[in-house]
């Protein structure tokens, strides 16, 4: 059996160095990088607010269950690095480089002339984290969506075995289509709904209220706002939104324009739903304030 190849420090930091500020800020505000591997922050450092039990799991991921040891040592494999940037959770390193399609060719290409290993090492790792949210994830995925909210909580551990070669193949999922993102799981007609993270940046200072403070609303949400809520979230899944139905709810609730929260729909995190919103702005009548 061949040995897997290692990567280092410096192929870890060019995946970041190459990404937009705002990706590379969020793929790292978790974690710090040390000279032996990247650590995950103390929580204290990362938020100061009350979170869900989902969204704490996600913000304290730590593939070794143990913070006092890399959450990715240096060096490491692309399975290693898979279990740091596992799906959900962790850094949001690989899904930086993704667009709505899948791997984003442009950003792959942007790691220049001298980032063959890293590419590969997006490419790899993508396709190991697709396989592994296909084979595991997505079945309990569909049972939060239609209300079941117990979550098998032994199928990260049992996710992570596989990862490692720990045990035998899982059987092929049943009736369960391939993923192509890591973002979300996209709806059969429409863009996908927005997950709470990305909903909360988009929403900072409206109301003036920044990120965090969205995301202990949209945590725990008023009856006003449940309406734009598609997905309540479970261990395994956080919460995700109709940036739309949102909106509508915010304009309605502190009777402002709806055409003055525009902005939201041109963040990163809304760009797949700016054609939805320039029709619905066409299709849509409201009172001036």
């Amino acid at each position: 059996m061949s040995t897997p190849q290692q990567y280092g420090r410096a192929v870890f930091e060019l995946l970041l160095k190459r990404l937009d500020f705002e990706d590379r800020a969020t793929a790292m505000e978790h974690h710090r990088i040390c000279d032996d591997g990247v650590y995950l922050r103390p929580i204290e450092e990362i938020i100061d607010i009350e979170l869900l039990e989902a969204e704490y799991d996600a913000v304290a991921w730590h593939p070794l269950r143990d913070v006092s040891k890399p959450a990715l040592l240096f060096p490491f494999t692309v399975r290693e690095l898979a279990a740091f940037c596992f799906p959900g959770s962790g850094s949001s390193l690989i899904v930086s480089y993704e667009d709505i399609d899948g791997l984003d060719p442009n950003k792959l290409a942007n790691l220049g002339r001298n980032g063959d290993s890293a590419r590969q090492l997006v490419i790899e790792t993508h396709a190991l984290l697709l396989e592994l949210n296909t084979r595991f994830f997505l079945a309990q995925h569909q049972s939060c969506i239609e209300g079941d909210d117990t979550a098998d909580t032994s199928l990260e551990d049992a996710a992570l075995a596989w990862l490692f070669g720990k045990q035998g193949e899982p059987p092929e999922p049943e009736a369960m289509p391939r993923l192509t993102t890591l973002r979300s799981i996209p709806l059969p007609v429409g863009p996908a709904p927005i997950p709470t993270s990305d909903m909360s940046a988009a929403l900072a200072n409206v109301l003036g209220k920044n990120t965090k403070s969205w995301q202990v609303t949209l945590g725990d949400p008023p009856k006003w706002l449940q309406q734009a809520r598609v997905k309540k979230g479970c261990r395994a899944q956080a919460s995700t939104w109709h940036p739309i139905e949102l909106a509508s709810a915010i304009s309605k609730r502190h009777d402002i324009h709806l055409a003055d929260l525009k902005p939201i729909f041109w963040r990163r995190e809304l760009r797949e739903w700016r054609d939805e919103w320039a029709e619905h702005l066409k299709d849509t009548t409201y009172m001036t304030p």
